[in-house]
């Protein structure tokens, strides 16, 4: 069995795709930075990180 001839991807078209990635990439980043910035801001507001304090 033969695979079937690939089509071949118009240069424009693989600029469109490729650019569509990495601005997907670039939000998916940026939306991760600013998720983690605000769950560090929120433990430290709670007083989450470090050691617990020892109850008697």
């Amino acid at each position: 069995m033969s695979k079937p001839p690939r089509e071949q991807i118009s240069p424009e078209t693989r600029r469109d795709i490729r650019r569509a990635f990495l601005t997907l990439l670039a939000v998916g980043l940026v939306i991760g930075a600013l998720t983690a910035a605000g769950l560090v801001t929120l433990m430290n507001h709670f007083n989450l990180f470090g050691v617990p304090e020892q109850r008697q």
